[in-house]
């Protein structure tokens, strides 16, 4: 079902723009709470506007599937 308005709207806090936007996806290792190594994965979200770079975890807590 095609929903005409999204319903998350992302605008950049440094220019203000809600158009340009790219995301990335990385596979990172990382020690968990018995410092065994886990493969996690990281989401970037780039502003192509004014170039400034956020961390999907910096804006929400990730949840394990």
């Amino acid at each position: 079902m095609a929903i005409a308005n999204p319903r998350i709207h992302i605008i950049c806090g440094i220019c203000g723009d809600n158009k340009m936007f790219k995301f990335y996806i990385k596979e990172v290792e990382e020690e968990d709470e018995t410092d065994n190594l886990v493969m996690k994965q990281r989401v970037t979200i780039v502003c192509n506007n004014c170039s400034s770079i956020t961390g999907l975890d910096e804006l929400m807590e990730e949840e394990d599937a």
